[in-house]
């Protein structure tokens, strides 16, 4: 989302904008009803290393062996007990009404750089989803295909998606994330 922010307030200052399964694709708005900061904090207060370890199992479509996983759950919950944690907080309680309040998915076609989507082809992030009504559900996350969709309306981008890969994209397909973000930097 920042990333779609940053070429649109700087165009002539970025060449080439690389998303990386990005969120924002997809206005939650729409048929979500917002979440208040008390929930999230409250969701945040239950949630467990287990249970985050699920959420990105789930929520990222992860299939990364567990000791890759772990240290995403460790430097989750290791900030809790920091004196930085009550700022952590405030960040992740923002972040997450930014995602709700502040969509890019009307901002993408106006790109006019050269923009490639990489896309995990099972990434289903749908950070709206748990709020969204349940007949809903199964239609939000479907971020490849909401990826070509944008690409296909765009003057000069292009939508790439990683067979057997989630959300982390850069992680569980490094190589051909690699092969292809080389290859679109590439100078011409």
């Amino acid at each position: 989302m920042l990333g779609v922010r940053l070429v649109r307030a700087y165009p002539d200052r970025i060449e080439h904008l690389l998303l990386a399964a990005p969120i924002g694709l997809e206005d939650y708005r729409l048929y979500v009803p917002p979440t208040p900061s008390e929930k999230i904090l409250e969701n945040e207060d239950k949630l467990t290393a287990e249970g985050y370890r699920k959420q990105l199992e789930t929520n990222y479509s992860l299939k990364l062996p567990p000791d890759q996983v772990t240290p995403f759950i460790d430097a989750r919950f290791n900030i809790k007990g920091s004196s930085e944690y009550p700022r952590w907080l405030r960040a992740f309680v923002n972040s997450a009404q930014l995602i709700y309040r502040e969509p890019v998915a009307h901002e993408i076609p106006l790109l006019t750089l050269p923009t490639l989507f990489v896309m995990g082809a099972d990434d289903h992030n749908a950070p709206g989803r748990p709020n969204a009504p349940e007949a809903l559900r199964p239609k939000m996350g479907q971020n490849a295909e909401l990826a070509q969709a944008f690409a296909a309306k765009m003057a000069n981008a292009k939508a790439e998606v990683i067979p057997d890969t989630g959300h982390l994209v850069f992680l569980e397909g490094r190589q051909k994330f690699d092969e292809l973000m080389l290859a679109f930097l590439k100078p011409r």
